[in-house]
Formats: C-alpha cells, structure tokens, sequence
C-alpha cells in the first residue's frame, strides 16, 4: 500500500509537470499545482488549523495570478485565500509565503518570521533552499523540481511527510 501511495504521488507530480509545463510555458502554472499539493503533505501546528488557510506572495511575480485557481478550495475545513505583500514588512502570518525571486534579498527576514508564524516558504531560484526556504523550485533538464530543507522545516515548526522527501531533493 505504502509503496502505491509512493509510485501514485510520483506519477501525480510528473504528470501536473509534463501536462501544465509541456503544453503551456509558464512555470509558475506548475508551481501552483505542485503547492496545492503540497498543503497535503505538510504537517502546520494545531493553531494554524483554525480560520483561512493563507497562501502569500512576497514581491512582483506571475505566481500571484496563478495562485487565484486556489482560492476558494480548501485545505482540510480552511478556506484558500490568496494575500499579496509588497515588502517584508507587510507579511501577515501565513501557512505558505512564496517569496519571488524579485524578493529575493528579502529571504532571510522572511525566514525569521517563519520560524515564529510556523509559515512554509517555498522560493524558485538557485541555493534558495540552503538560506532559509523550506522548498526550493529548481529547473532540471527541462522539468521542474523541487528542493527541501529539513533545517528550514525543523526551523520553521512544520513536519513535511517522508513521501514528499523522497520525491524533492533533501539539501541539509
């Protein structure tokens, strides 16, 4: 059973990366479907289980329209909302922050709220995931992957399932 779950969670990821980046250029299509399903296999304390599940976006990026397929749906009983933050200073707790690559410079705060407001911050440029983001989006032959953190999670107060490990790249 475990090793179904497995083979179907990585033909999942590889068919929402085949389909959405080989019939449409935008990456950040396949960022979406890869966070949507990574809200499955996240662990948030029991505090953050209560009201909107906040879904952030630091900085200038087309994520932030791509993400409005999301709003709405739920994660467990939470509703999706979707929150634009301009600076750092403008971050309101959320269950995941992407930080752009335009918001780059802005990562190490941006972990350092994390780590009190229990926030998942994935980012999508190269050596992210060793300064502070939990996940970290790479390009690799083509395809879109991904990188994680065990330091950021355990940092950040969040528990990623060891199915989502064994599909990522674990970097620390």
């Amino acid at each position: 059973m475990k090793k179904n779950l497995k083979n179907y969670l990585a033909i999942l990821l590889l068919g929402i990366t085949m389909i959405a980046y080989g019939s449409d250029p935008s990456k950040y299509k396949v960022f979406v479907g890869f966070i949507n399903h990574f809200t499955k296999f996240v662990q948030w304390p029991d505090d953050k289980k209560s009201g909107d599940f906040v879904i952030g976006v630091l900085g200038d990026s087309p994520i932030t329209t791509e993400l409005q397929v999301l709003a709405g749906k739920t994660v467990g009983a939470q509703k999706i909302v979707i929150k634009n933050f301009s600076n750092e200073s403008s971050i309101i707790p959320c269950h995941i922050l992407f930080v752009s690559e335009t918001a780059s410079k802005s990562l190490a705060s941006a972990a350092a709220k994390a780590s009190s407001n229990k926030t998942l911050i994935i980012t999508e440029w190269i050596g992210a995931a060793k300064k502070g983001a939990d996940i970290n989006f790479i390009e690799d032959g083509g395809s879109i992957k991904f990188e994680i953190s065990n330091n950021a999670n355990n940092a950040h107060g969040l528990k990623i399932a060891s199915k989502l490990k064994e599909l990522g790249k674990v970097v620390d």
